[in-house]
């Protein structure tokens, strides 16, 4: 295993610099005065931290508050790797503010060599420099030790013989430019249930958390839902907008949508695909 570090996310009851009131607390006892329960914070690393290479490179590290260790401690534990949490990059920040229009509060990198999916030591997970919440380590852990979380499956077409990538990726030459927005509902849709799947797994793994270390904030206590529906938002506000050299009316072009029935049909059939699959995961 990749050899522990003491502020990466200690372990094996190591204390590091943590002081009393930051060692592991029992389950259920909340951290006071703040709604969202805190991971910890991120310190200045020292120099010859930064040059170990068993470190992450980087000039922060991330000191885990109470409820932070105790959750490091419930992966590790339970998986045999090694989690760490690494802040936020602007890289990262900046591609979510550009396509999702928020920032993010963690993410996880699945396909890292080091840290990602396949790595058989351990997993990354990134957290906000300026306010890493338990809830969204917990989130990401969910998404970190998420099985499924390597796979991504595309809607075959044409031939099932046909030369896909590994059985599974369409070639560009297979696909047709759809001619309808119904079309596209239906001919795009199998991303973006996947991501919604898949945000839908880390939000269960967040809450069951919770529920088991007996802890509570608005996060938790909100629907689970919200959050992974963004995207299927996200996607239809996508493919109803209007082409960007048109310039039509947001009146005229909402009343063209309500009006256009195998939209409205497709739309329907994919809300309904989403409840299901909310339905299956939370209830089964």
């Amino acid at each position: 295993m990749i050899p522990s570090q003491a502020g990466i996310g200690i372990r094996k009851g190591a204390t590091g610099n943590l002081d009393a009131g930051q060692q592991s607390l029992p389950y259920g006892q909340e951290a006071p005065g703040n709604p969202l329960i805190s991971a910890g914070e991120f310190v200045d690393r020292p120099f010859l931290d930064r040059i170990n290479p068993f470190t992450p490179f980087g000039s922060k590290k991330f000191v885990p508050s109470a409820h932070g260790q105790n959750l490091i401690d419930h992966y590790e534990k339970t998986t045999g790797k090694n989690v760490r949490v690494l802040p936020n990059e602007q890289s990262a920040i900046d591609y979510a503010q550009k396509t999702y229009g928020f920032t993010p509060g963690g993410y996880f990198k699945p396909g890292s060599t080091i840290g990602g999916g396949r790595d058989p030591f351990g997993r990354d997970i990134y957290l906000s420099r300026e306010n890493p919440s338990l809830w969204a380590g917990a989130h990401e852990l969910g998404h970190a030790f998420d099985p499924k979380i390597m796979s991504t499956p595309f809607k075959k077409l044409g031939n099932p013989n046909s030369n896909f990538t590994g059985g599974h990726i369409p070639r560009k030459e297979d696909l047709s430019f759809p001619q309808s927005r119904a079309e596209a509902v239906d001919q795009w849709q199998a991303g973006p249930l996947d991501i919604y799947n898949k945000e839908l797994v880390a939000e269960k793994a967040a809450k069951d958390y919770y529920d088991q270390a007996g802890l509570s904030d608005p996060r938790s206590e909100g629907s689970l839902i919200n959050y992974p529906m963004s995207y299927i938002y996200n996607f239809l506000g996508d493919v109803a907008s209007p082409y960007p050299q048109d310039s039509v009316d947001p009146e005229s072009h909402r009343q063209e949508l309500l009006a256009d029935e195998d939209y409205q049909k497709a739309k329907g059939n994919l809300f309904v695909k989403a409840a299901e699959m909310a339905d299956r995961l939370y209830n089964k």
